[in-house]
């Protein structure tokens, strides 16, 4: 059972005001439930995995157009026959199976997944973080999202 403390406080005009004091309790509560969701570590870990996930793809992007243009750049390129992607390059595993192989193509695409899974990898991270939370509400929600995210990318593949 709650009980509301109040003290009293003498002001200038001698009238007493009535002051709200919250229990020990409902400070605790308060911190719990505020606490976690404005996190500022998971917002700072969030902002990094978002930001150096952009980077990390965005190099290999890089270096995979770099090498491409090395070994292609002269190439005259003949707009009169179209020549779709490799079938090789269109899964995921084709991807990471060419970029074994040293295929600048592969690492060009490889760079675009990461891309892609970045936010993804943020859906999930926040997962884990309403599961600590023990948030169920949002923790539904979420999984939700993850399962229609995941499922989105390899419904075709299945």
């Amino acid at each position: 059972m709650n009980f509301i403390n109040f003290k009293s406080k003498k002001s200038s005009s001698s009238i007493d005001e009535v002051q709200y004091v919250p229990t020990k309790d409902q400070i605790d509560e308060e911190r719990n439930i505020t606490a976690l969701s404005n996190d500022p570590s998971n917002a700072h870990l969030v902002s990094n995995l978002l930001r150096y996930g952009v980077i990390f793809a965005s190099m290999i992007v890089i270096v995979g157009g770099v090498r491409y243009l090395i070994s292609h750049g002269t190439e005259t390129v003949d707009f009169q026959t179209f020549r779709g992607q490799p079938s090789e390059l269109c899964s995921p595993v084709g991807v990471i199976k060419a970029v074994y192989s040293g295929d600048s193509l592969a690492l060009i695409q490889f760079g675009l997944l990461l891309l892609i899974a970045t936010p993804v990898a943020r859906v999930a991270f926040s997962l884990l973080a309403f599961i600590w939370q023990r948030d169920l509400i949002y923790v539904f929600l979420t999984l939700f999202v993850l399962i229609s995210l995941i499922y989105g990318f390899i419904g075709a593949y299945v």
